[in-house]
């Protein structure tokens, strides 16, 4: 995951590809989901979110 410096951020990752892990998603049909490596993730939000 890399920072703009835009307020966005560009993930790069494995497509999920398997049917019934993208059927629990509510996302809209034209797109997908990626699997970001533990390793790569930096918490970028408000902490008072979590919990």
């Amino acid at each position: 995951m890399t920072d703009t410096g835009r307020g966005t951020f560009t993930l790069s990752g494995t497509p999920v590809s398997d049917v019934e892990t993208l059927e629990q998603m509510d996302i809209y049909p034209d797109e997908t989901a990626i699997e970001v490596p533990r390793t790569e993730r930096v918490f970028y939000g408000n902490a008072a979110g979590r919990g």
